[in-house]
């Protein structure tokens, strides 16, 4: 047991040393309300499939907030981008048919994603082998959303190993934390 336990480390260790790149490919479609994701690595896949619930007019209050939403997670960028150094994409393809139900809203989503794209384009094609493909189309004629991103993507296994040390680290200082502020039986006054 002891032998192949010795062994197993050293094949990983050396998968390690060498920076061994492990592919992976993602989807994610959202079509009739219906949202699905897939994973796929060397051949084993994760699929999962729900429908978001949401009504029409708060996705149209989520819709016009998209610019602080997007300035909200520019402020993650950096951590974001410290995380998946070890990362490199190979593929991204985006295609999406938009509408609010609104011909103005409609105009605005649209706007406000193409000029995100803009903004995101020259650094895309530096970090991406092949040329990005995106094309949005607007649905002047009622609320739907009809979005499909495909992403291939190599990633280095020490870069996921590192990642759920982290990760684990991070979850195991919130449930302390949790657990030094939550009152036991006989904190509680009476």
């Amino acid at each position: 047991m002891r032998v192949w336990m010795v062994t197993a480390l050293a094949a990983l260790w050396i998968l390690l040393l060498l920076g061994f790149w492990l592919p992976i490919e993602v989807r994610v479609r959202l079509a009739g309300g219906r949202l699905t994701w897939s994973l796929r690595c060397l051949g084993v896949g994760l699929s999962r499939s729900f429908v978001p619930a949401a009504d029409p007019e708060t996705v149209l209050v989520r819709i016009l907030d998209l610019p602080d939403e997007i300035r909200r997670l520019g402020d993650r960028v950096r951590t974001m981008a410290r995380a998946l150094r070890g990362l490199r994409v190979d593929d991204l393809e985006l295609e999406a048919r938009l509408g609010t139900g609104d011909a103005a809203g409609t105009a605005l989503l649209l706007g406000w994603l193409w000029a995100a794209a803009g903004t995101a384009l020259p650094w895309l094609r530096r970090h991406i082998r092949r040329r990005p493909r995106l094309h949005l189309e607007p649905d002047f004629e009622g609320a739907s959303a009809a979005v499909d991103l495909r992403l291939r993507l190599v990633v280095r296994v020490g870069t996921l190993i590192g990642m759920g040390v982290r990760m684990g680290a991070r979850a195991a200082a919130a449930a302390l934390r949790r657990r030094i502020a939550a009152p036991t039986a006989g904190d509680i006054s009476r």
